[in-house]
């Protein structure tokens, strides 16, 4: 969820999508958000779209005063835990261990 909408891949078929699964609190989730900002605006126009859910505790509180403090370029929205494990095709019961996690997608395409 993003701005209170669901966001679905299939929104973007044809393009590439980076997901970024992410904690609001984590310092390197917070340098990626820059780095991912340069990405986006470099490769929005080749088809490119970065967006990203935060699953921390709170994550649904804490999600605007990130995207409003490391100026997030794309969409982000959150999960929780199990939804993000779910997604995974992980356990609930496993330690997600580091973060952030990267996912690559090609809605409606084939990745090689």
């Amino acid at each position: 969820m993003a701005g209170g909408n669901d966001l679905r891949l299939s929104q973007y078929r044809g393009k590439v999508c980076v997901v970024a699964l992410f904690s609001t609190t984590c310092p390197h989730c917070q340098t990626l958000t820059g780095t991912l900002n340069e990405i986006q605006k470099e490769y929005r126009r080749r088809g490119v779209q970065i967006m990203a859910a935060a699953f921390n505790d709170n994550a649904k509180d804490l999600v605007a005063g990130f995207v409003a403090e490391f100026h997030a370029a794309f969409p982000v929205g959150w999960l929780t835990r199990a939804e993000a494990l779910t997604y995974l095709g992980m356990p609930i019961t496993v330690n997600f261990g580091y973060v952030p996690k990267l996912l690559f997608y090609r809605p409606g395409g084939h990745c090689p």
